[in-house]
């Protein structure tokens, strides 16, 4: 069945935002989301009752929720994000919301059986990472094997939080890239997520990655492993191009980028038997960093026998751009798109 989805990219000044107070951030959030939401409102007048209900997508880039000085947020600054954003979604029904994620950081006594649990998830998780990337763990930075002897513990997160009718879905980021700044480095640890990447939401499935999980193929390596299909592959950054190899959606799903950059990396693609095109936008609101389009997703299901043909890599030939400057790479080396219109 085709999905109709209106995308909305939201693009902030992040380097003017990441010096507001916490809630300055969340006001002049709350006031775009009410833009989208009007605009969202609009678009629905112009749908045929006859069609599938859309869905509004709104995505916004790594790092909107960070302190001055790039500093993690505490738990509690956390739950607060997610408790207003959460009681802004409850009465908004078809809306998809991941407004940025938020870096924060989680305190464990000392001694305490939450400290020895954190350990032990983060070097289970650290040891599936390091594998991924066939490289030994043992060989890696000092701070990864010798956890039980550090005197700190802090443990820093990069969590992008899902919004849909009132609930919370979390995915924090399962590579470690410059997400701590030089004063967390003397004194904290950062910690690879452990949840799925992978969740669904009003019947569309969601892949979900963090800046450097797209450049280690993050989703794509957990697609082949389970053979299951998402809809919409979704990456948030600040400074990451697209990686053919790594998009997973399936060959009739939206791949959705957002990043900080929004002239050289964010980027719709929707597919249609595996051909990647870009859109032109329905509109944009510069005043607001808004920019949206008007795509579907076919939701499919199929035996593990059928997801292969579905699910297989991309290429540079699939992919259709049609701005000139927007950053796609294939094999981690940058090229611009074979193919291109203007």
């Amino acid at each position: 069945m085709s999905r109709p989805l209106l995308v909305m990219l939201w693009q902030p000044p992040l380097e003017q935002t990441c010096l507001f107070p916490l809630e300055q951030k969340l006001s002049l959030l709350i006031g775009v989301l009410n833009r989208a939401y009007e605009i969202f409102t609009a678009h629905l007048k112009t749908v045929s009752q006859a069609e599938p209900h859309p869905t509004l997508l709104f995505v916004a880039p790594e790092h909107y929720f960070v302190g001055k000085h790039q500093n993690a947020y505490r738990r509690a600054q956390k739950q607060h994000i997610q408790a207003i954003l959460a009681l802004w979604s409850k009465d908004k029904e078809h809306c998809i919301l991941l407004p940025g994620t938020i870096k924060w950081r989680q305190v464990a006594l000392p001694n305490s059986i939450e400290q020895q649990d954190a350990i032990d998830a983060f070097r289970q998780i650290g040891f599936q990472y390091y594998k991924n990337l066939k490289r030994d763990p043992l060989q890696e930075p000092s701070w990864f094997y010798t956890l039980d002897n550090r005197t700190d513990r802090n443990f820093i997160f990069n969590t992008s939080s899902v919004f849909h009718h009132g609930k919370i879905y979390e995915y924090s980021k399962q590579t470690d890239c410059k997400d701590l700044n030089e004063s967390e480095h003397q004194r904290a640890t950062f910690r690879f997520g452990s949840q799925s990447p992978m969740i669904e939401i009003d019947g569309l499935r969601l892949g979900l990655e963090i800046c450097a999980d797209h450049d280690h193929c993050l989703l794509r390596k957990k697609i082949d492993e389970s053979h299951q299909l998402i809809d919409i592959h979704i990456v948030q950054s600040n400074g990451l191009s697209n990686l053919i190899d790594a998009i997973a959606c399936h060959h009739h799903g939206v791949y959705v980028h957002c990043d900080s950059n929004a002239f050289t990396n964010s980027l719709v693609l929707s597919f249609q038997d595996g051909k990647g095109q870009e859109h032109h936008c329905l509109n944009t609101e510069p005043e607001n960093g808004l920019i949206w389009w008007q795509t579907h997703t076919k939701s499919i299901t199929l035996c593990n026998e059928e997801t292969d043909k579905l699910t297989s890599a991309f290429s540079a030939i699939d992919i259709v751009s049609l701005r000139p400057a927007v950053n796609v790479s294939e094999n981690k080396q940058i090229i611009n798109p074979v193919k291109r219109t203007m």
